[in-house]
C-alpha cells in the first residue's frame, strides 16, 4: 500500500500515542478508519500503524475562503433566530478563523492539546482529499465495545461562573430527545444530566448506554448529523445552512471513526479543530441557535472556544 496520508491520535483517558500512515484499502485489506464530512458520505482509509515521526509534510497554502466578519455573523444568527420562531427548533451556526502560525510547531501543539484536554479524542493528519488537520474533541459520537454502544447529548454553552439557562437546558433537552428517537430508545437509557468541560468551557451533557447488534458504522450514520452540530428538524436545519452559512464545513462536525484500531471501535465529532496550512490554521467554530438567542452572546461563544484553543496550543493573535 503506497501512503497517501497519516494520522496520529490518542484516545480520551489515554496518554498513549497511535501513528500510522493512511492509504485507500487494497482488496486484501479492510478500511479501519473512516472519515465523513459535514455534507458528504464516509470514506474509508487502511490505517497501518508506524513507530516512525511523522513524514515531513508539505502543507497546502491557505485557500481562498468565506471567513465572517463580526457583523456578518450577527446577521447570520438573527437569520438563524427569526428561522427558530417558525419552523426551525435550533439551527447549529459556525463561522471560520485564520490564525497565523509557523506550522513547524505541529507536534508541539498536539502535545499541548492532549497536555490541557486529557477527555478529549486529540488527533492530527494528513486527511486524504481534505488536507492537514489537528483537533481535540470533547465530542464521542458513539463507541461500541461488543454489543454496548455509547453516545451522548452534549449541548448548552456556557464559561466562567456563569450559570446555565433555560435556553441551555431546552437546547440540550432537544438534542438528547433526538438521539432517543433516531436509535429508537427510551428515556430510561438517558442517564443524568450533568456538566462536561473543556478549558474554561463549561456544557451540558447526557450520556445515552444501550445494546444493540447495530454496527458503529450504521449507529454514526443514523446520528449525523446530531442536532448538536446541525440543528432541528435536521431536513430544514441543513437547508438553512446551506443557503446562509457562506461556507463549505468538509470535515468540520463531521466525524472520525476508529474501527479496530489500538482496540478502540469508537466515532468522535469533529470539533474544536483547525486545518493547517504553510502559513497558518483556519479554525472552525459554531454554536447552536433557538429562539432565545442573543446574537451578542452567541458571538462571545464562538470567541471563547476560540480562544480556549488558540491558549492551549499557545498561539496569540
Amino acid at each position: 500500500m503506497r501512503p497517501q496520508g497519516y494520522l496520529k491520535f490518542s484516545l480520551p483517558n489515554e496518554t498513549d500515542w497511535h501513528s500510522g500512515a493512511l492509504s485507500k484499502p487494497e482488496r486484501d485489506s479492510s478500511p479501519n478508519f473512516w472519515v465523513r464530512p459535514f455534507g458528504g458520505e464516509e470514506i474509508g482509509f487502511r490505517f497501518l500503524a508506524t513507530q516512525n515521526d511523522f513524514p515531513e509534510s508539505v502543507f497546502e497554502s491557505v485557500n481562498p475562503m468565506y471567513e465572517a466578519s463580526k457583523p456578518e455573523y450577527l446577521r447570520l444568527v438573527s437569520q438563524a433566530e427569526q428561522r427558530c420562531s417558525k419552523d426551525l427548533k435550533k439551527v447549529v451556526c459556525s463561522r471560520t478563523q485564520f490564525v497565523s502560525a509557523n506550522p513547524s510547531d505541529c507536534d508541539a501543539w498536539l502535545m499541548k492539546l492532549r497536555s490541557n484536554f486529557p477527555k478529549a479524542f486529540v488527533y492530527m493528519g494528513q486527511i486524504p482529499g481534505y488536507g492537514h488537520w489537528i483537533g481535540a474533541t470533547p465530542e464521542v459520537l458513539v463507541q461500541s465495545k461488543h454489543d454496548h454502544m455509547t453516545t451522548m447529548a452534549l449541548a448548552g454553552t456556557k464559561w466562567g461562573e456563569q450559570p446555565f439557562g433555560q435556553k441551555e437546558f431546552d437546547e440540550q433537552q432537544l438534542v438528547t430527545d433526538t438521539i432517543l428517537y433516531d436509535l429508537g430508545l427510551t428515556p430510561d437509557e438517558a442517564g443524568a444530566r450533568y456538566e462536561r468541560t473543556f478549558g474554561d468551557i463549561r456544557h451540558l451533557c447526557t450520556d445515552i448506554t444501550f445494546d444493540s447488534t447495530r454496527s458503529i458504522h450504521e449507529i454514526a450514520n443514523a446520528l449525523h448529523p446530531t442536532p448538536a452540530v446541525c440543528g432541528m428538524p435536521k431536513q430544514n436545519a441543513r437547508a438553512f445552512l446551506s443557503e446562509h452559512e457562506g461556507y463549505d464545513r468538509t470535515l468540520y462536525t463531521g466525524y472520525m471513526l476508529i474501527d479496530g484500531i489500538a482496540e478502540a471501535r469508537a466515532a468522535f465529532v469533529n470539533l474544536r479543530c483547525a486545518q493547517i496550512f504553510q502559513n497558518g490554521l483556519r479554525f472552525y467554530i459554531g454554536g447552536g441557535i433557538n429562539k432565545d438567542s442573543n446574537p451578542e452572546s452567541e458571538w462571545e461563544e464562538t470567541e471563547r472556544k476560540l480562544h480556549v484553543m488558540m491558549n492551549a496550543m499557545q498561539l496569540h493573535d
